[in-house]
This record gives C-alpha cells, sequence and structure tokens, in this order.
C-alpha cells in the first residue's frame, strides 16, 4: 500500500546560470571628451546602456511519475518479473508519456524519491533496490550494488518511510520468516552518491505480529508508527532514536490500519482502518489514545497531499478517490468531493497508487485489477484529474493514460506511484 508521506519533492540543479558582462572602452580620441559631454548630461545616451544578457541560462521543471507493477498469478516465474514504469508528464496537460522501464523487481512496495534517487522495497528479493534518476530523460540506473549488504537480508519488509530533511530512511521486516521477530533498520542517504548506510536495527520487536505494511515518523522523528497486515490488525507505535537506529516499543493499538500519513508540518497522524473510517490522532501517540476526527464512511489505502494547499487526498479500495480540506489546529478533516464525478468506482478495481502533481494542477492514481485474466481482459490503469487551483478540490473530468508502450503482461496490474521533480537547465 502506497502513501505518499514525504510531503516534499526531489529536485535536482544541473549547472549555474551564466551572466554576460558587456565591456564598455574608456579611450578616448578625438571627439571623445565632447561626446562623453554630451553622454554626461544625457544618461539615456546608448554609451551608459548595458546590454541585455543574451546566453543566461534557463531552468525548466521536469516531472517525472513511477509506478510498479504487481503480478496477481504467484508462480516464481511472473513473481520475478515486475515492473517499475517511467513515465515524463506534461505540467501543463498533465498528459504522462511513457519512457522505460526497470523488469527485474519481486513484489515490489511504494518508491520513494529522495535527492534524485528513487528507492523502492522489492520484498521478493528481501532488499532495498536503489536507482539514480536521469533529471533529463527520467531513466533509472540500478545503483544498489553500493549500498551492500545495509540494502539486504530485508525479509517481508513494510513500505519505506523517508524523511527529507535528515536522508534518514526507515523499513520494517520479520526477522527470517513471516512469524519472526518484527524489526526496523534505519538507513541514512548520502545525497550525492544515493548510497544508504546502516545506522542500526531495532533490539527488541516492534511491538506488532504479521507482516509489517506501512510506517510513519513523528515530525520530530521521535517516534515511528507501524501497520501490520490486516489479519493481525495492528498498530505499534514506539520511540526512535535515530542517532543510535534504535525503536522502542510502547504499545499497540488495534484499528486494523489499512495506511498512515504523518501530516506535514503539525503532529496529526491521519490513520485509515481497513474497516472503514479515516481518523486523526494527535502525536506522540499513547496507549488508549482517541479519534480526534473521524470520517465513518471512507475507506484509504493511500494518501497524498496538495503541494500548498491544506487538503489531502484519500484513495481507497473500491470506494473511489475523495478530496478533505484538513485544519491543521484541530486536526478535522472536512469532505470536498470525490475524483471522477458522483459515481464510486466499482469491483474488479481498487486504487493501488495517488500522487499529486507538484504544480497543483493533477492528481493521478493507479486502479489494480483484482483478477486480471479471470475474464480475459485486464482493467488496470492510470487516470489523471484536474485539481481546482483555489481549492485543491476535483474539478470534472478524468483521463486514462495510455500505457499500451509499456509491456505489460496479461497478468499485471499497476500498484504504487510516486512523481519527481528536477529543475533541468537548459
Amino acid at each position: 500500500m502506497e502513501h505518499d508521506r514525504s510531503g516534499k519533492k526531489a529536485e535536482f540543479s544541473i549547472g549555474k546560470p551564466r551572466l554576460q558582462h558587456t565591456k564598455v572602452s574608456t579611450k578616448l580620441g578625438g571627439g571623445g571628451v565632447f561626446v562623453l559631454a554630451l553622454a554626461l548630461l544625457n544618461p539615456a545616451c546608448a554609451l551608459f546602456q548595458q546590454e541585455e544578457p543574451t546566453d543566461a541560462a534557463k531552468t525548466t521543471t521536469h516531472s517525472y511519475l513511477y509506478v510498479s507493477t504487481y503480478v496477481s498469478t504467484y508462480d516464481d516465474d511472473s513473481f520475478l518479473a515486475q515492473k517499475l514504469l517511467a513515465f515524463e508528464v506534461d505540467r501543463t496537460t498533465g498528459v504522462p508519456t511513457f519512457i522505460s522501464s526497470v523488469n527485474d523487481l519481486s513484489n515490489a512496495q511504494n518508491p520513494v524519491v529522495l535527492n534524485g534517487y528513487l528507492y523502492i522495497n522489492s520484498r521478493g528479493e528481501s532488499k532495498i533496490r536503489v536507482f539514480k534518476i536521469d533529471p533529463e530523460t527520467g531513466a533509472l540506473t540500478d545503483e544498489t550494488a553500493a549500498s551492500g549488504d545495509a540494502v539486504t537480508g530485508i525479509y517481508a519488509g513494510s513500505e519505506l518511510v523517508a524523511d527529507p530533511e535528515s536522508g534518514i530512511l526507515a523499513i520494517a521486516f520479520s526477522e527470517g520468516s513471516m512469524s519472526g521477530l518484527k524489526k526496523i533498520k534505519f538507513l541514512q542517504q548520502n545525497p550525492d552518491t544515493g548510497v544508504l548506510t546502516q545506522v542500526g536495527t531495532s533490539t527488541s520487536s516492534a511491538g506488532t505480529s504479521g507482516i509489517p505494511d506501512a510506517l510513519a515518523f513523528a515530525q520530530d522523528l521521535s517516534q515511528l508508527l507501524i501497520s501490520t497486515d490486516h489479519s493481525s490488525g495492528q498498530l505499534g507505535f514506539g520511540s526512535a532514536d535515530i542517532a543510535l537506529g534504535t525503536y522502542i516499543s510502547e504499545g499497540i493499538r488495534g484499528l486494523r490500519v489499512g495506511a498512515l500519513f504523518a501530516y506535514p508540518g503539525t503532529n496529526f497522524l491521519i490513520a485509515s482502518t481497513a474497516t472503514g473510517g479515516i481518523g486523526t490522532y494527535a502525536l506522540p501517540m499513547q496507549p488508549g489514545s482517541t479519534t480526534l476526527s473521524f470520517k465513518a464512511d471512507d475507506l484509504a489505502f493511500y494518501f497524498a497531499k496538495h503541494p500548498s494547499l491544506d487538503v489531502l487526498y484519500a484513495a481507497g479500495s473500491i470506494t473511489g478517490i475523495f478530496a478533505y480540506s484538513f485544519n491543521t489546529t484541530s486536526g478535522a478533516l472536512t469532505s470536498l468531493n470525490q475524483a471522477g464525478g458522483s459515481v464510486a468506482i466499482s469491483e474488479p478495481y481498487a486504487d493501488e497508487g495517488l500522487a499529486v502533481l507538484s504544480n497543483g494542477k493533477f492528481a493521478y492514481a493507479s486502479h489494480y485489477d483484482f483478477e486480471p485474466t479471470s475474464d480475459g481482459v485486464n482493467n488496470t490503469r492510470i487516470e489523471f484529474y484536474p485539481l481546482n487551483a483555489e481549492t485543491g478540490a476535483f474539478e470534472d473530468g478524468a483521463t486514462t493514460v495510455d500505457i499500451s508502450g509499456a509491456g505489460l503482461a496479461p497478468e499485471d496490474s499497476l500498484r504504487f506511484m510516486t512523481i519527481a521533480d528536477f529543475e533541468v537547465e537548459e
């Protein structure tokens, strides 16, 4: 389940603007003194007018959409052939155009972009894969090997969570088997090389049973929250010491949590329960913490924030994609509207990914087909929706992205997604 928790965009700059200096001659010959005198009396004289630079560098924002696939059949060959698709997004029209793909992931979770690098938990390989993003083309280069043992040995790992300010990434995993001890691994990114170095691994249990699912950091990184698979139905929380790379479990809430989102710049956690409902909780979480705001009828597995407005988007299994205004003082959520109109998305679709373009013009969702081969028709797709510039609410209409060139197999379904931005010198 994918959650866009970073709240920030990865940016990368190539080169610096060049300034052209205009030279003015100081040699005065013949009538030069007379000309200079006229110039002093008339500042508009061309002698004192500086030429406009003609070769100053210009930069353009390039946006890339990355979407992972999932295979609904579980034989070994197909399980190890999952893809990470790359699209370049037109920031004016919102249209994504397929660029290229990585074709050897296994049960890949949510992609996370940090300082020009993309990280993704390839759960079937028990490792985190590391890719450098080409700012000019969006192409991905595999640089996993440079991080060595720091990114391996992650059995049944959760989705990744990253803190853009510190460059810390965290992942929950089971030790050795599905029923093994649940641990947390903390990793420090080198922003220049993308290499991940292990800061530490928690020596105590994460406090939860079941397969780790999603993570969220409190604003000051002092608390880390963990949700597990729906069968276990737990939200674990504990104190995190980033410097030591340790985590100490403080409690468990029996919420059957689907998604977690720490709202940027606040001490609020937004969580969705698998039984239906979105709740807001004050952090740090305490045993018996009460819900501040609850949307009883909505289900969400993925959250994303508007880049400049206090608007939260939630994508849920079957029920659709919703927009809410968020009160950063009280933590209250107020419904705005639903993407694409009033008709909810129906079976066999589920909203498996969610992202918002950094200029706030469009939101994107990937729709997963539970049984793509059962009826011979695979309905998996990517859609994008226009957003109101003033309110952040969905405007009418939905556009389906052309994925015909992505080379998807009949059993492939689209899942998690993220968007990366780069400032590129033209």
